[in-house]
Formats: structure tokens, sequence, C-alpha cells
């Protein structure tokens, strides 16, 4: 089975919105959602273009990208992105000392990881509030259920309520985290979900939440 990406128009909105279906036949994906899901691939390109044409090798364009990060205020290796600034931030597990000083120079108050316990040592400060709801990535695509997504948005959307900084984390930050990100996004700002997974993947170039996981994102948006 394939996916593809269908849109429809609201007279009331004047928006178009879109609508993840399933089939049997081609694969089709629209300009808009094309553009969100390469955009990084795009940037990056951009880059190593940039750098071909004043005559330097791969290496200058590394060095450019390892500046890039270390300009975000993250240590090394440990990329993150505010979402909203000083409220919601996402990326990949933290585990070493410096990754915990690094969110904590960030202005980081609160942590919730879509992680398995066994996924890596998870020590976040005490005195921060905490959540923890394991989610499945693509290791077991087809266990993530409605009701596992709806639960973990909901943790995650009390923390952010709380006003204090939030870290939303995955093992890699790629495709849980995103996720969540997303639906709680859509919660508490009365996003489509189109709209907030263009942000995030705008934001966080590396998001790569899975179809199928959208797809029941959008059905338990739309419930």
């Amino acid at each position: 089975m394939k996916w593809y990406l269908g849109t429809s128009t609201s007279s009331s909105s004047h928006k178009q919105k879109g609508t993840l279906s399933q089939t049997g036949g081609q694969d089709r994906l629209l300009p808009g959602i094309a553009y969100c899901y390469s955009s990084c691939l795009t940037s990056l390109l951009k880059v190593d273009q940039h750098w071909h044409r004043l005559g330097c090798t791969g290496s200058c364009g590394a060095v450019y990208l390892m500046r890039l990060v270390q300009a975000s205020g993250s240590a090394p290796g440990f990329s993150t992105s505010w979402l909203r600034t000083r409220r919601l931030a996402i990326g990949p597990i933290p585990q070493l000392p410096s990754h915990w000083l690094a969110l904590r120079q960030q202005g980081v108050q609160s942590i919730f990881s879509c992680c398995e316990a066994d996924e890596g040592q998870w020590q976040p400060p005490q005195e921060w509030p905490q959540r923890r709801v394991p989610l499945p990535d693509h290791r077991q695509p087809n266990a993530m259920t409605s009701a596992m997504l709806d639960h973990a948005i909901n943790a995650a959307l009390d923390l952010y309520s709380t006003g204090e900084p939030l870290y939303l984390h995955c093992w890699a930050g790629k495709e849980r985290s995103p996720l969540v990100a997303i639906g709680l996004l859509c919660r508490a700002e009365s996003l489509n979900l189109f709209e907030a997974l263009a942000q995030v993947r705008s934001q966080h170039p590396s998001a790569q939440p899975l179809i199928p996981h959208l797809l029941i994102l959008e059905s338990l948006l739309a419930s």
C-alpha cells in the first residue's frame, strides 16, 4: 500500500487544507508538502553549491555547517530547535552532562520524552517537571495507535501549558518528537495539520515524521 496526499478547500476559511489518504495506485505528493519535506535537502545543496562556486572543497561546507550548529547554542553533536521561542524546543535525547548543560543554558525548565527506558540514559534535573510517554518509531511503524499518540500529545500539552520552557525529544529528534510537537501546536494554537507540519519542518529541518503516523494524527485531530 502506498501513501499520497490529496487536498480539499474550505469556503469558510479560504485556506487550502490537505488530507492524507491511502491508495493502491501511484504515489502522489503535492508541491506544498514536497517543499516541506525537501527544504532541508535544498538548503544543504545550496550551501554545497555556494562553497563549490567559491572554489572550496567539501570540508569548507562542513566547517560552515558546524558553525551553524554551534551558533544555535547547542552542544556539538546535540542540535536542538526552538519551535516557539523560550516555550517549546525539540531535538534528540540528552544523555551527556554537556547536553543537559546546553539545555539549561538555553533556558529549558521542563522536559518530555518519547523514548523507551532502554533507549538511553535519561536523568533530567529533579526540579524540572518531566513526563515520559514512550512511542514507537520506524522500527515498529505499525505499533502506533491513536490512543498512544493522543495520550502523548495531551501529556506534552500539560507541560507546555504551564509556560515553562519545554524540551520535547525522542532518540534522534526526527520522527516521534516532531510528530508530538505537530499535534501539540494543532491543539494549543488551533492550527491545521499542514500548517503545523510546515512550521515544524521550517524550524527543525531534520524532522521526518512517518506518514502512517501523520495519518493517525490527522484522524485524531478530526475526531
